[in-house]
């Protein structure tokens, strides 16, 4: 494979290889521009679907063009019918090697992350594409010394990204598939439904965001179904709860993104941004080891050794390839002259949305704006009716029984119990109204137990042992 020509770059190292194919390094002969070029297996290359989701990918990130979407150059077959992609190479790492790296970030430093990926979400569902597998193995981090911060995020992976259909053509989804990861994926793709957006991709966000401050998911649970159960009916602990210093309003934030009822969350990516902008960040210190928003990256963290990862081919991610010193030297030589100017454009940024605070000290404690809650009826009915029903044991009415409850709150599991007859036990979801009809089925009768013989005058002794 070495040497080999595809498209206009010449492959010229491998990268890594995994259970779907390999990744190689290519360089263009003439612009000296390197490449990263996924080749899908050729038996992987035979199946229509595999093919599909695997120039999905292609076909998403191009016509997203945001300098956070992993840019693709060329697709196509080669000679032995193998798929391939090329898109730019990535120097960098993945945002969940960061997390193993360091176990968690410091809140400032997570919120602009958040923030730059809510940047290119926006750009996305602006072109009616939806990612559907955001998680931390797909948020890939490049030095970029013109970004505040000093970093710069890509998002890799749109194979399942939902595209809007081209007239005449069928939706790339359909009712009843569920795609995504289960540690991230949002209560309405579980429910396979077909009727995703980008709140689903913002529910993702919240789950990476909790991981990003906590160190660990939402949820850790044995199984994928269980883990959908608990997207579907469980609520999250707040991330103060495994991180007692986390600040209430980052807190918020995150609990916000992951409400079980998108119309619960932010309605967009940039509500998400307007949000995070209006929090204020004046006693969110980084920690140590953690470079604040408006600091280039440390010295320990920009060193040659940076691994140069695969792009999006998940099974090679492990994979790595030292950048050329020279060319590392000269990125952090450059990274190093910008930092006063980084560091003056972070500030303005940060402080941006903030108003003039002088005026009200009510402005510099501004808070995330949430919208009100959003409730839902369900209804409870027996046969016969006037049973009394029972949540978590406790009683909270009769039969026929109408509650209002929060949309998107744990899933109510109802006890109804009536004399003489069996209890039964219905579950109503909380993200919509519902209505459950229960017919309640009679105990069997006692059993009758013959009394015992009397003594005296029916011919026993009492006596007479």
């Amino acid at each position: 494979m070495l040497g080999t020509s595809i498209g206009n770059y010449t492959v010229t190292a491998k990268i890594g290889e995994g259970g779907q194919g390999t990744v190689y390094l290519a360089e263009h002969p003439m612009l000296g521009r390197r490449a990263a070029v996924k080749v899908l297996l050729p038996q992987l290359s035979n199946q229509r679907d595999v093919v599909a989701r695997f120039f999905n990918e292609a076909r998403a990130a191009t016509a997203i063009h945001h300098p956070s979407i992993v840019e693709i150059f060329d697709f196509g077959y080669l000679p032995d019918a193998s798929a391939y992609i090329v898109m730019e190479f990535l120097a960098g790492e993945t945002l969940a090697a960061r997390c193993r790296r360091l176990g968690r970030l410091e809140p400032v430093r997570a919120l602009a992350l958040v923030r730059q990926i809510a940047g290119a979400l926006a750009a996305a569902h602006d072109c009616s594409i939806v990612h559907r597998d955001l998680k931390p193995d797909n948020v890939f981090i490049v030095p970029d010394p013109e970004v505040p911060g000093g970093e710069r995020i890509k998002i890799l992976d749109f194979g399942i990204a939902k595209l809007a259909p081209e007239a005449g053509e069928a939706s790339h989804t359909q009712t009843g598939t569920v795609l995504g990861t289960p540690t991230y994926i949002a209560p309405e793709q579980c429910r396979a439904t077909g009727r995703v957006d980008g709140r689903a991709d913002l529910y993702a966000l919240g789950g990476v965001f909790y991981e990003l401050v906590t160190g660990r998911p939402p949820f850790i649970v044995d199984g994928a179904g269980e883990m959908i159960a608990h997207h579907l009916y469980f609520e999250p602990q707040p991330p103060r709860t495994h991180m007692p210093g986390l600040p209430e309003p980052v807190d918020r934030l995150i609990l916000w993104l992951l409400r079980k009822d998108p119309a619960a969350r932010p309605q967009s990516a940039r509500a998400l941004i307007d949000a995070i902008d209006r929090i204020d960040l004046s006693g969110l210190g980084a920690g140590p080891g953690q470079p604040a928003p408006g600091q280039a990256p440390r010295a320990a963290h920009s060193s040659t050794t940076l691994p140069a990862h695969s792009t999006t081919l998940s099974s090679a991610a492990g994979a790595s390839l030292r950048a050329p010193p020279s060319r590392a030297r000269r990125r952090w030589l450059t990274a190093g002259v910008a930092i006063t100017t980084v560091a003056a454009g972070i500030a303005v940024y940060l402080a941006a949305s903030a108003g003039p605070s002088a005026n009200s000290a009510a402005s510099s404690a501004a808070k995330v704006e949430e919208p009100r809650p959003v409730y839902v009826q369900l209804t409870l009915e027996s046969d016969p009716s006037g049973a009394v029903v029972l949540v978590d044991g406790k009683q909270v009415g009769t039969t026929p029984l109408t509650e209002r409850v929060v949309a998107g709150s744990p899933g109510r599991v109802y006890t109804i119990r009536r004399n003489g007859y069996e209890d039964v036990t219905a579950a109503l979801d909380t993200a919509r109204d519902g209505s459950r009809r229960v017919s309640l089925h009679k105990l069997p009768p006692p059993v009758q137990t013959p009394s015992p013989a009397s003594l005296g005058d029916k011919g026993i002794n009492p006596f007479d042992h």
